[in-house]
Parts: C-alpha cells; structure tokens; sequence
C-alpha cells in the first residue's frame, strides 16, 4: 500500500448529500491526514469554512447526516493475509457537523475493519484483531457498538477471527456476520 504525505482530499457524494441536508449551502468535509485537521470546505466559493483539530493518525471519514466520523485504525503494521497487528486501539473521533465541533473519541479496539451505521445514532465498527502464529500474540476480533451522540460504547462482543459485516437487516437493528475458512482450508465444524 502506498501512503502519500501531505493533503488526503476526501470528498463522497454521501458528503454532499449530508450538506444539502444541513441547509448550510453545498459543502464537503477534507480530511487533511498530514495536518491532522477535519476541513468543511464551501462548494460554491471554495473556501474553508471551519476546521478541526485532530488526534492520532486519521485515516478516513464518513457521515450520516447530523455527524461526521473520523476513523482512525491505530498504530501497528500490516502482516499480509494476517491483518494488521496492532500496537495500539483504534478509534473514531464523532463531530457535529452543523458546527464542526468534537462530541467525543471512542477506542475500538485491534485494527479497524469496516463500519455501519445501524439504528438512529448508532455505529458498529468490527474491528478484525491479529490471528498471530503465536498465541501469546494474538489480539480479539471485536464488534463494537458506539452512541454517536453521548460518544459512548454502547457495546462489544468478542468474535472469532475471520469474521466479516456482511450488512446491516432491513430492520435496523440486526447485522449479518460471515465467517470464512480459517487458514489452512479446514473447517472448524464436522462435515
């Protein structure tokens, strides 16, 4: 994977959407990685409305429309087809968009895999763990429930390795896990 320093311009259409929604005017959320800022930035004059001072190392965004998430997967390294082995927890930094300011920063937990929001105000986050050649190593694959406006866990439930959030129920509230074969191509169960 390559990294570039400096700016990391982040503009969704999901981003845009949330603007119009806001009333504000069109406007879009920059990530600037290498200044750690969260930049709101008017569409229509191009220019910076408000910005945000940022902790850890964020790596990307996303928003449902009264909130924007900043993730962030925590220090470690990437070991190949064993995920990333955290030194660190990672986390999500959640601000109000209507004024930019932060409501809270939550851990998650070893390495980041996907989010979703479920619910009104909710956010699951499943956070892969390590599966290590040496068990002493091993960090737990976690699902990690987060209040998006007290900036509280709400929950988290210890997971098998290999799990992945496959969506989210047309209910809200129900989230569909896959589980793969673990290394190796034997199966955990009797056929």
């Amino acid at each position: 994977m390559r990294r570039f320093a400096g700016l990391a311009l982040v503009v969704l259409t999901g981003l845009l959407a949330a603007g119009a929604r806001l009333g504000a005017g069109e406007h879009a959320y920059v990530l600037d990685s290498g200044a750690k800022l969260l930049v709101e930035v008017d569409l229509t004059s191009g220019r910076r409305v408000a910005s945000l001072p940022l902790e850890g190392s964020p790596a990307w965004l996303d928003d449902d429309g009264r909130h924007v998430l900043v993730f962030d997967r925590g220090a470690g390294e990437d070991k190949d087809e064993r995920g990333w082995k955290a030194s660190g927890r990672s986390s999500v930094t959640i601000v109000d968009a209507a004024s930019l300011k932060a409501i809270g920063r939550v851990e998650l937990g070893s390495g980041l895999a996907t989010a979703s929001f479920v619910g009104e105000g909710r956010l699951a986050a499943l956070c892969p763990g390590y599966e290590a050649k040496n068990a002493a190593e091993a960090q737990a694959a976690e699902l990690v429930l987060v209040d998006l406006a007290t900036a509280r866990e709400t929950g988290r439930l210890v997971l098998e390795h290999g799990l992945a959030l496959a969506g989210l129920g047309r209910d809200q509230r129900s989230l569909a896990l896959l589980q793969g074969l673990p290394r190796g191509g034997k199966r955990p169960y009797p056929q």
